[in-house]
């Protein structure tokens, strides 16, 4: 595959962009590993978005293994997941 994800700090729409590997996945959170060695975890809800193939998701498309990109915003000291984009 050849892909080299990173965890990169954008100025996207305010928030941070996170690209790597699901390495855990919970109701509330996912944690993502990045190539850097990092784990970032992302908390989750129903404000949530989750896209696959360019179509709606849901978090059970999620899976430990799987690469995705997130968009996330800063809460205080918690990271919001506002979109998750799970690789086909």
């Amino acid at each position: 595959m050849g892909v080299v994800f990173l965890l990169m700090i954008l100025g996207h729409s305010g928030g941070e962009h996170i690209m790597g590997t699901a390495s855990a996945v919970s109701e509330r959170s996912i944690t993502i590993a990045t190539a850097q060695g990092k784990d970032v975890v992302l908390a989750v809800d129903a404000a949530t978005k989750f896209e696959k193939a360019k179509k709606p998701a849901t978090i059970a498309e999620v899976k430990v293994g799987v690469r995705v990109v997130a968009h996330a915003k800063r809460d205080g000291e918690t990271l919001r997941a506002t979109l998750i984009k799970v690789a086909d």
